[in-house]
């Protein structure tokens, strides 16, 4: 991961592993950091703040 996080939700599908949302420091995130087995890499995206 990016970086350190509690309080987030993970889905695992099509092989990549979505570590989502969650807190750091007590403020809420707005990113998924998506991991990739096959090729031990993490790839992260910002979501809008529309979403949810």
């Amino acid at each position: 991961m990016h970086f350190s996080r509690y309080s987030f939700e993970v889905v695992v599908s099509n092989g990549l592993i979505h570590v989502i949302g969650g807190r750091k420091k007590g403020a809420a995130l707005n990113s998924i950091d998506i991991y990739k087995p096959k090729t031990n890499t993490w790839s992260l995206k910002t979501l809008s703040k529309d979403f949810g």
